[in-house]
């Protein structure tokens, strides 16, 4: 039997990253598509919060300096009603142990490179809780 990348393939993973810059942006989402994931961009806090409800991602990568709504705030506001794993990402180290706090599974100080970030997204996936179905 022969076997499609269909047939043999797992569903795609959904990431949705949350970032104000546009480069950054364009840049995650070509990498996350290359790599075999399916990418949700969103620009703001509040613009997060909607997708997130809406598509339900399996993971986030979320900016901590966010227009109208800061990544902290969204941080809390998505633990009221969901464990979807989250990756923090900041140019600011300090604001690391506050993300923790608040319930991200990582943190990754700003400029890092793209493939830690990947590496990092695997490592959320495959060893955070499982999904209950």
């Amino acid at each position: 039997m022969v076997f499609t990348e269909e047939m043999s393939a797992e569903p795609k993973k959904t990431v949705l990253v949350v970032d104000d810059d546009p480069a950054i942006l364009r840049f995650m989402r070509l990498s996350l598509l290359a790599h075999g994931y399916e990418a949700l961009m969103a620009a703001d806090g509040e613009e997060a919060l909607a997708i997130i409800r809406a598509r339900n991602p399996d993971i986030v990568i979320l900016d901590i300096l966010l227009p109208k709504k800061e990544g902290l705030s969204v941080l809390r506001e998505l633990r009221g009603f969901s464990q979807v794993p989250v990756i923090v990402v900041s140019a600011y180290d300090a604001l690391g142990e506050k993300a923790l706090k608040v319930g991200a599974n990582d943190f990754l100080q700003k400029p890092f490179a793209p493939d830690e970030l990947l590496r990092r997204i695997g490592v959320v996936l495959n060893h955070g809780p499982q999904n209950e179905n």
